[in-house]
């Protein structure tokens, strides 16, 4: 999610170590390092912290639903067969948890599908002019 920073900071420090001793801006560099780091582990507990919340509501929705099957099957025990009964229990407590997974990983595909609208977006971007054109050359002469 918040990598690239982390992963451009790394590679700046690894391309320019050189660089970095001779003028001793080891501890400027490493600050930064640390607060993208920071940033990073930021970003992913709170990712993580989303992901819960979702799921407890998702499970509490889950929960009220089944209580109110298993309270209308209870309450219609002499209206309906008891067979019937049964078989909309059981496959109530089949389906739900996989409407429950279905609805987290949707979430979280959708979320990792930001960056292929990213990639798509710097696709359609109009392209640059070019370096050198040819009134340029009239101006050298």
């Amino acid at each position: 999610m918040f990598r690239s920073p982390v992963h451009s900071t790394f590679a700046m420090l690894v391309d320019g170590v050189i660089t970095l001793r001779a003028y001793e801006k080891n501890e400027f560099f490493s600050i930064d390092f640390l607060r993208n780091l920071e940033k990073g582990a930021n970003v992913t507990f709170m990712n993580h912290v989303a992901n819960r919340w979702l799921g407890i509501r998702i499970d509490f929705v889950i929960f009220m639903f089944c209580t109110a099957t298993a309270a209308l099957a209870v309450a219609s025990k002499g209206l309906i067969p008891v067979e019937l009964l049964t078989f909309t229990l059981q496959n109530i407590t089949d389906v739900v948890p996989m409407v429950s997974i279905s609805v987290r990983l949707y979430a979280e595909f959708e979320n990792y599908m930001t960056s292929s609208q990213r990639i798509y977006e710097y696709t359609q971007l109009e392209p640059e002019d070019e370096l050198e054109k040819a009134i340029d050359s009239k101006l050298k002469e």
